[in-house]
Parts: C-alpha cells; sequence; structure tokens
C-alpha cells in the first residue's frame, strides 16, 4: 500500500467562513495514494504533536527490546544543513514545535521565546531566509497570545492555525490564526468561561489543533476543565453571527485518582467518522498516562491504554506526543519514560497500539550502551510511504544532545547524532517532517550560532 505526502485531502472544502480548505487528511489511510498534484501541501508531511499524520502497515508485534542497528555518529555532517539560526532577538528563541510547509517548500513554525518574551511565528524560504511573521505578546497584556508551544496547521489559502500557552484576554492561552503575511487574529481566548473557580472551558493548551471538513478547530488544553485537569475542545465557526465559540467536547478526571487521563499535552487526530484520539501525560489507571477516544457522536471518553501496566513500566510511562494511525486503526506514538527497566526512569518508547487495545513496545530507548541510541523522545512519529517511522529523541546520541531516528519495523537506526560543539544544533524536543524526496525537516530548541535555536534539513 502506497501513501501520500500531503497533510491536505485531495479534495477542497468550503468552510463555513468563506475560506476552501485543503481539510488535514482524516488518521485512517485512504484506500489509494493521494492525488498530490491537487493537496496543498503535495510536498510534506506535517506530524507535529499528535497531529494528523498516516503510515502503511508492515510492524509486527515488538518485543519490549527490539533488534538494534549500530548508531551512526554526528560525523555525517555533510547530511545535516542548518537552515536558520535563532538570535533570541526578534526573530525568536527556543523552537518547541514541528514545522508545517507549503507547496513551494517554504517552512513554516513556532518559538516559545523571543522578541516580546513570548514568541514568534516565523517562515523559513527556500532560499534558507528565516522571516519572523509576528511577534506574540505585541499588545498590552499579552492580548494577542504568549509562548506557543505547537506546530501549526495551513489551509488552502496559506493561512495558519495554532495554540499558545498563555496571552489572550484571560492570559490562559488562545486559538489563532494568521495570514501568510503575518496578520494574526486570535479565534479564542481560554478561561472565558469560569466554573468552580476553574477556567471550565480549559487553558493553557500545549498541543496544537486538526481541522474537520467545515473548517471547525479540534485540541487539547493542559488543565482547565470542569476539574481542572485538562480538556478536549472545539473552536467552531459561526457565520451568522461571524464569530468563532469554543464548546467542551471532554473534560478530564470526573473522579478521583484520574483513571481517564490527566494533563494532555498533545494534540488529538480524527478518523473518517469524526471520532478523535490522543494522549494525556498522566492519569489513566497506573497514574502515568493513557491513550483515549471521544466518539464524535456521544462526546463519551473511552481510555484505550494506561500505560506503566506492566512491572517497571516496560511498556512505557507518560507520553507527550500524539499518536498517528494505519487503515487498520492501529495507533503509533511515544512515551518519555519507561521501556528499558536498565535505564534509570526508562528511555522511552515507541509503542504500537492495535485496535482491540493491545499495546506492543516496539522499541524501548538507552538499550545501546551510553544512550547512544537515542533517549527520552518528547515528539512525536512521521511514516514514509513504506511504512518506516522517523523521529527525535530530546537526549542520548553519540553526544547526548539527541537523535534524529528510523525505525523499519523493530529496527531502530540513529540517521544523526546532534554534537556538543559550539554552533551546532542540539537538543531536539519537536519531530520531523518528510519532504516527497525523504528529506526531513526539523528543529532544535537549542544550538546553533547563537545558542537559542535552530531550523534543520537532513538528507539521510
Amino acid at each position: 500500500m502506497t501513501v501520500g505526502h500531503s497533510l491536505w485531502s485531495n479534495k477542497a472544502v468550503s468552510s463555513s467562513h468563506g475560506a476552501t480548505l485543503r481539510t488535514p487528511l482524516s488518521s485512517v489511510f485512504p484506500d489509494r495514494p493521494l492525488t498530490t498534484d491537487n493537496a496543498r501541501n503535495k510536498n510534506f508531511w506535517t506530524p507535529g504533536r499528535g497531529q494528523n499524520m498516516h503510515r502503511s502497515l508492515g510492524l509486527a508485534c515488538a518485543a519490549a527490546v527490539a533488534a538494534i542497528v549500530l548508531p551512526i555518529s554526528h560525523g555525517l555532517a555533510d547530511s545535516l544543513t542548518t537552515l536558520a539560526s535563532f538570535s533570541d532577538g526578534t526573530d525568536g528563541a527556543m523552537p518547541l514545535a514541528p514545522l508545517a510547509a507549503d507547496s513551494h517548500g517554504h517552512l513554516y513554525g513556532t518559538t516559545s521565546q523571543g522578541a516580546n518574551g513570548a514568541g514568534t511565528l516565523f517562515e523559513v524560504t527556500p532560499g534558507k531566509k528565516l522571516k519572523t511573521l509576528y511577534a506574540f505578546c505585541s499588545q498590552t497584556g499579552c492580548k494577542d497570545e504568549a509562548s506557543p508551544h505547537a506546530g501549526l496547521i495551513l489551509d488552502s489559502q496559506g493561512n495558519l492555525y495554532g495554540t499558545t500557552y498563555g496571552g489572550g484576554a484571560n492570559s490562559s492561552g488562545t486559538v489563532f490564526e494568521a495570514t501568510p503575511k503575518g496578520v494574526e487574529t486570535v479565534l479564542y481566548s481560554f478561561c472565558s468561561v469560569v466554573k468552580n473557580g476553574h477556567c471550565g472551558d480549559g487553558s493553557a493548551p500545549l498541543g496544537g489543533v486538526t481541522m474537520d471538513s467545515a473548517g471547525n478547530l479540534y485540541g487539547t488544553t493542559a488543565s482547565g476543565g470542569d476539574n481542572d485537569f485538562g480538556a478536549v475542545f472545539e473552536v467552531a465557526f459561526n457565520g451568522k453571527k461571524g464569530t468563532w465559540t469554543e464548546k467542551t467536547l471532554y473534560s478530564f478526571c470526573p473522579e478521583s485518582g484520574c483513571a481517564d487521563g490527566q494533563a494532555p499535552a498533545a494534540g488529538v487526530i480524527m478518523d473518517k467518522a469524526g471520532n478523535l484520539y490522543g494522549t494525556t501525560q498522566l492519569g489513566g489507571a497506573f497514574g502515568q498516562g493513557a491513550v483515549f477516544e471521544i466518539n464524535a457522536r456521544h462526546k463519551k471518553e473511552t481510555v484505550l491504554y494506561s500505560f506503566c501496566a506492566q512491572s517497571g513500566c516496560a511498556d512505557g510511562a507518560e507520553p507527550y506526543a500524539g499518536v498517528i494511525m494505519d487503515k487498520s486503526g492501529n495507533l503509533y506514538g511515544t512515551t518519555k519514560y519507561g521501556g528499558n527497566p536498565n535505564c534509570g526512569n526508562g528511555g522511552g518508547t515507541v509503542f504500537e497500539l492495535g485496535n482491540k487495545s493491545q499495546e506492543s513496545v516496539l522499541y524501548a530507548f538507552c538499550s545501546v550502551e551510553a544512550d547512544a541510541d537515542g533517549s527520552y523522545p518528547e515528539a512525536g512519529l512521521v511514516a514514509d510511504k513504506k511504512g518506516n517511522l522517523y523521529g527525535t529523541t530530546t537526549t542520548g546520541g553519540s553526544s547526548s544532545q539527541g537523535v534524529v531516528f528510523e525505525l523499519a519495523g523493530t529496527t531502530e537506526t540513529v540517521l544523526y547524532s546532534f554534537c556538543s560543539t559550539t554552533g551546532c544544533p542540539e537538543f531536539p524536543t519537536a519531530g520531523v517532517i518528510m519532504n516527497k524526496a525523504g528529506d526531513l525537516f526539523g528543529t532544535t530548541s537549542s544550538g546553533g550560532t547563537d545558542g537559542y535555536g535552530t531550523v534543520f534539513e537532513l538528507t539521510p
């Protein structure tokens, strides 16, 4: 089975607010390859933290510690190019999120700091020119948002959508839209509804948004909701009133123990039926995070899997990133901790969750001496058309500065180990995107010319 390389579907949809959208694909594989000529982002896949991604089947069930290909050292330097370095000035600092890309190869992303101290929205052109499209907290009291931690999605007109962790009318985070020229609009400010002393509509979103065919946006907040342990939300456009409204679809932790999950740190994906899937960093039956589903029709939450069900959390613990889904409904993701019991808190895992909630660890990090295979992944995954998975770890590798890895079945290969030399990119907290040629693009939270993070390209 082959898979198209675009985030956007091959069918244009007119949203209720007048824009024609190339909507994010459902997270189940289409029956045939996408027609990439008709897709907005025809050359790129965009993973994000919990953004819509797709992969072909072909991963076998795995043991907790999989086969290992010895890592390649960062001596493969010619394969990695630093496209941009941040300076902590007007260009921003510390990007924590993955990139998005348009059909012309322009890259878009966010930084969590810099400019006005509250981060930026940026573009990197094919000519490696870094442009600041918008500096957050440009308004008094940061009414326009502050500190984005998540990545972006694009519509067919190139408009960008995302979230900020802080700022907005109530200083509790926002959902925003920005034009390709950097004209920014707050679509919704969280904590506009207060219940029992909590931000009943959610607060502090760490993950990005996904979009349905009508142009409605969906995501999570790390706190707030009815119980102040996070929420799943929808932000919809009201064409008659010309306004955006927010609806809380689910509030986590209605009962003691938070067995249903707590504190989601990533966004959600959507299947063809409109059901949402995501992770929580904490909570679940064992307090170490969970994978959940929100039923589209009844808005009922179901815990598909609770981590740390095995001794020593060999099955993984604390997923910071969201999940991706194959055509058969199997989910794939990472956990930051757990896995190898001989590695402190465990070095983290790549896992598969079958459609009957059967969890398998495809790879446990920190399985090579000195963590040369990488450790502590915080980012999600991207897949090529053969079903191989790609991602990053925040630490480990030959210089302990993080790695870019490939997972073919249960065999892990380190494609690049970030170095500790001055000027080198280091510590990737975000995942990667892939173009049609198989080149990978991502960000690091530090390193580069001035030490405030980079945008890089890796040619495996």
